[in-house]
């Protein structure tokens, strides 16, 4: 199979004519079955773009490409973004997945994790049995008759019963799902080994059953039984890989499984991490905080009767939802400071002055004295004071959390500690450094937004 390197916002220079028209209507194919918030394809077909997309996007000719983040990380981003994948409530602690370079791409990384945690749930659970009913007919009765069907045409063929009969096997949707992932996953990693151990483990999920089946994955997956709990990992990996298409999506067989993954969501998610970190280290303070949950606010109220002209379509209420608030434990309206998340990469200040507005915005409406930018690169924080507002807010402070240097634990630690000063002491936070390339602090500088933002 051959591979192609793209990152993520730049145009494909590796790929040459009819492959870059490939990516492009591959880009444009995924958009429309994943329909993700942002577009995937950017360009045209001679020179196409990938936005808003890691992962690996197969080509109509049997080849694919990798598609790197924007950011140019260094080689922890694999492991970084399957971290940050998974479900918190779901993973087995203290084992870390993936090593930094030990996979050259996103799909080789997912089919190891998802291998070590199948293996190991299979070793201590076994296959997971479950009783169904089925309707058979059969000369031997062994489940409940069917009177009324064995009347009918009992004087043709007295010795076949109508029955229902309730079983014990492997075939059930969870056993379904995990084996057509293991499948899927063994088909795009670039380890024989990773790949014969899912494929042998696809058969042992479901002992004497066809190896293949249809399998809808745009159905509603069951939750996973409490008494099957061992096999919760392994479980959190199937429900990203089919359950959450607007992250995760699938297409095909064989060479033509791809995977696409929108990384914002993964940044919304390890601000969510922060936050809750940042929470429990407060804890032990004079202060302490608590991460408020996502949820609508109210910005705007309509007064007195809609006019009567075509500006009566504006006259409603208008509001936003915050990616994070840190709130006092003692009295959670009383909010310390606002987060929003933003995945662009900013070179001059105007071209995050929307980012700016709403961050101000979204203090101002919630009464908090601090709002906080977040960028997915590594960057110390770049602090503004706020004019007017009467000091709600009074400071905007962007930072950048190192997304793709991520690892769980001592990752969250870290960057809960950063958002933990940034929301209680906000005149510790260092003066901007222009050589960080964070944010152009000459407002009057004519700068366009960067293509990658």
């Amino acid at each position: 199979m051959r591979r192609h390197r793209a990152r993520e916002g730049a145009v494909a220079v590796e790929l040459d004519r009819a492959a870059a028209a490939h990516f492009h209507r591959s880009l444009l194919r995924l958009q429309g079955e994943l329909r993700p918030t942002l577009q995937f394809a950017g360009g045209s077909l001679a020179a196409p773009r990938a936005t808003n997309l890691i992962g690996t996007v197969s080509l109509a000719d049997g080849s694919v490409v990798d598609v790197s983040p924007k950011t140019t990380p260094d080689d922890r981003w694999i492991s970084s973004t399957i971290a940050l994948l998974e479900d918190d409530r779901l993973e087995a602690s203290g084992v870390r997945d993936v090593r930094p370079g030990q996979d050259p791409d996103l799909g080789s990384a997912l089919a190891r994790v998802y291998l070590r945690r199948l293996a190991t749930a299979l070793a201590r659970e076994g296959p997971l049995l479950a009783i169904h009913s089925h309707r058979t007919r059969s000369s031997m009765l062994r489940g409940r008759l069917d009177v009324t069907q064995w009347a009918r045409s009992s004087l043709l063929a007295p010795h076949r019963f109508p029955q229902t009969v309730n079983v014990m096997d492997a075939d059930n949707d969870h056993t379904a799902a995990m084996a057509v992932v293991a499948r899927r996953l063994a088909s795009i990693t670039r380890s024989a080994q990773v790949s014969s151990g899912l494929r042998q483990a696809a058969l042992a999920l479901r002992p004497g059953l066809p190896e293949h089946m249809a399998f809808d994955p745009t159905r509603p997956l069951p939750e996973l039984p409490p008494q099957w709990r061992g096999y919760a990992p392994a479980w959190s990996i199937v429900t990203s890989v089919l359950r959450r298409t607007s992250i995760l999506g699938w297409r095909g067989t064989g060479a033509g499984v791809e995977i696409a993954v929108e990384p914002w969501p993964l940044l919304e998610r390890l601000l969510e991490r922060a936050l809750d970190s940042a929470a429990q280290l407060s804890s032990v303070s004079d202060r302490p905080l608590v991460h408020v949950q996502k949820r609508k606010r109210r910005l705007l109220t309509p007064v007195g009767s809609p006019p009567e002209s075509r500006l009566a379509v504006l006259h409603r209420a208008a509001g936003f939802t915050p990616d994070g608030l840190l709130a006092l434990a003692s009295d959670h309206r009383s909010v310390a400071a606002t987060f929003e998340a933003k995945y662009s990469r900013p070179r001059g200040l105007r071209g995050i002055s929307g980012h700016i507005y709403q961050a101000v915005a979204a203090a101002a409406a919630t009464g908090a004295r601090v709002a906080v930018l977040v960028y997915p690169e590594c960057s110390g924080p770049v602090r503004w004071e706020v004019s007017g507002f009467g000091g709600y807010p009074a400071h905007v402070i962007a930072v950048g959390l190192g997304m793709y240097e991520y690892e769980r634990g001592t990752g969250d630690l870290e960057r809960g500690e950063l958002l933990l000063d940034i929301a209680t002491a906000p005149e510790q936070v260092a003066e901007p450094d222009e050589s960080a390339g964070l944010v152009d602090l000459d407002v009057t500088s004519e700068d366009a937004p960067h293509p990658d933002a």
